[in-house]
């Protein structure tokens, strides 16, 4: 077992095309054929997001760019709004770089894609509009798509809190390099739970804290497979570093079965207190 700290990441790139959705959009100068919002490669309908999953949005058909003979010269910008309409995140001149914002304008007629993490500082249970900008550089053009969202728990991941509290946890695929936003789990994968921003621990000397995680496996049937008791023994987990990430790193056996489901029990305690927080992974492996 290991223990795995990250910080939240914010893509944005240039796509390919998709079909279809209703956000509100607002325009000034440029045209827009369609948007549709995707979370891994999935089509999303409604405003309900697994928490910690990538949110895309696809732009497409965007025309009217100033142009120098092929090229455009653009930029995109990325807003988390909270539900009283406050700036929570900006992400801004996301396509400017070395580019400096010129491309081939019939790439980003073709389709811009945005994509956004929904991770810390974003909470679970908590609603947001997510603004998606691109701007033309050279005749000031601008299309803006708001969407609004929900972060919700991925299915079959339910989650307790007793003290210790997090912005929300998610399940990591790393042969997949996202996180899951179905219950389904590819043969042979590795996999990590990780929780983001956690408070509440006690802080012990030089900003450490003092916690205890343990793991559960269990087959269909609610027999227990295997306990791994007491993961972070021995390791420095500071407060710092606890309010970014932690996480609980999985390897089923190799005698896992395709199309069998299993359970996997998360437990998170501080030493110094009663306080501890759980999670619970119903799966299947495909």
């Amino acid at each position: 077992m290991k223990r795995m700290l990250s910080v939240i990441c914010l893509l944005a790139s240039i796509g390919m095309a998709w079909a279809g959705n209703d956000p509100v959009i607002k325009l000034s100068k440029l045209k827009l054929k369609e948007v549709v919002f995707s979370v891994n490669g999935e089509k999303v309908n409604g405003d309900e997001i697994p928490y910690g999953t990538k949110l895309k949005a696809h732009l497409e058909g965007i025309t009217g760019f100033s142009q120098e003979g092929e090229d455009a010269f653009v930029d995109a910008d990325i807003r988390v709004l909270d539900a009283k309409g406050g700036i929570l995140v900006t992400l801004d001149s996301l396509f400017y770089g070395e580019a400096k914002g010129r491309y081939t304008a019939s790439v980003l007629t073709e389709m811009i894609t945005l994509s956004l993490q929904c991770q810390s500082p974003l909470k679970l249970n908590s609603s947001y509009t997510i603004q998606f900008i691109v701007r033309d550089l050279k005749g000031g053009g601008r299309v803006q798509v708001d969407k609004k969202i929900k972060l919700v728990l991925m299915e079959g991941l339910s989650y307790v809190e007793k003290g210790l509290t997090t912005d929300g946890p998610f399940i990591y695929v790393k042969e997949a390099s996202s996180a899951l936003s179905a219950n389904t789990i590819p043969l042979n994968s590795q996999f990590s739970i990780y929780f983001a921003g956690l408070k509440g621990a006690t802080v012990v000397s030089d900003s450490l804290l003092l916690l205890e995680g343990s793991i559960r496996w269990f087959d269909k049937k609610g027999k227990l497979l295997q306990e791994f008791p007491d993961l972070f023994a021995g390791t420095e987990i500071t407060e710092a570093k606890a309010k970014e990430l932690i996480s609980f790193y999985f390897e089923p056996p190799q005698d896992v079965e395709a199309g069998t489901r299993y359970k996997l029990e998360y437990f998170l305690r501080d030493k110094k207190s009663d306080k501890y927080l759980s999670a619970t992974f119903e799966f299947v492996v495909k």
